[in-house]
């Protein structure tokens, strides 16, 4: 007895009872798995198995008590586990066998070891036999091959007609004609200046402070800011975030000048002043006639 003649006998009871075809499903068959392992487990001398619902729902990957009890129960009416001992409870272990009086008639219904390794070993020969006769007659047909064979008409070789009627599949090189090359040559050309002009458009030379000026004056800017964004992506390197190069300077002037614009105060906004003390308050710490022995 093993578990493989025990599997064997599940799924030949699956193909005879409708009811298990439409009820059976991954689960029945995760916790009838997990089953057949612990018997292998423990022994085939022992015709008890304790099943705790923990370690059972862990192992068969069941998450749900009611689905647990759900397919055992079904398993149980369909003779492939008995139960011996019910469980008090969700946390207690039901002890149950495998040695089901429908297994047990499947075995002695099932041929021996020895015939069924007979049977196995013919099959294996009959297989031998048939890749026998596949390479025999492989290595008997003439093998065809694709080039095209010569053709002689008098004294002229007319090979070059047949393989103009064959296929251009079946020959390894395409004919090339000068114009063909040509347009290659121009298509590589053309990729090449477009890749130099693209490293053109990328080179970025960095502007003069005379030319940021002039572009801050002309965007009607002081020339202080100017100089602050000069000195600013000069310290940087003229680089964002101090890796990708700067494309356009004058984008970046523009988000300068609107940040500028941002925090700038409205024009009838009055900037709120600190107050101060009069000169003769003795709360003032900048009068000169300040007598420190009075207390504050």
């Amino acid at each position: 007895m093993n578990g493989y003649q025990l599997m064997k006998f599940f799924y030949a009871e699956m193909e005879q009872s409708e009811a298990m075809v439409l009820q059976c499903g991954a689960y029945h068959i995760s916790i009838f798995t997990w089953l057949v392992e612990l018997q292998n487990r423990v022994g085939w001398e022992f015709k008890r198995l304790d099943l705790p619902t923990d370690r059972a729902m862990m192992m068969s990957g069941i998450g749900s008590y009611k689905t647990y009890i759900r397919c055992v129960k079904e398993l149980m009416q369909w003779g492939l586990i008995t139960e011996l001992k019910p469980a008090k409870n969700q946390h207690s272990a039901r002890k149950i066998t495998l040695y089901t009086p429908k297994w047990l008639a499947f075995l002695n219904q099932s041929q021996t070891k020895q015939e069924e390794d007979e049977e196995d070993n013919k099959a294996f020969e009959a297989f031998d036999k048939l890749e026998s006769q596949i390479k025999s007659k492989a290595k008997n047909e003439p093998k065809t091959s694709l080039k095209p064979e010569k053709v002689k008409v008098g004294k002229v070789c007319h090979a070059h007609a047949i393989s103009s009627c064959m296929p251009l599949i079946l020959s390894k090189d395409k004919p090339k004609n000068q114009d063909y090359k040509q347009e290659e040559q121009l298509k590589i050309e053309r990729k090449t200046n477009e890749t130099n002009e693209a490293k053109v458009e990328k080179t970025f030379i960095p502007p003069d402070i005379i030319q940021v000026k002039e572009h801050f004056t002309k965007m009607r800017y002081s020339e202080d800011e100017a100089t602050k964004f000069y000195h600013y992506y000069q310290t940087i390197g003229w680089k964002l975030a101090g890796k990708h190069t700067i494309s356009d300077w004058h984008s970046l002037a523009v988000g300068w000048m609107s940040k500028v614009q941002q925090f700038k105060p409205p024009e009838n906004q009055t900037i709120a002043k600190t107050y101060q003390h009069p000169s003769n308050s003795p709360l003032r710490f900048d009068r000169p006639n300040k007598n420190y022995h009075i207390p504050l």
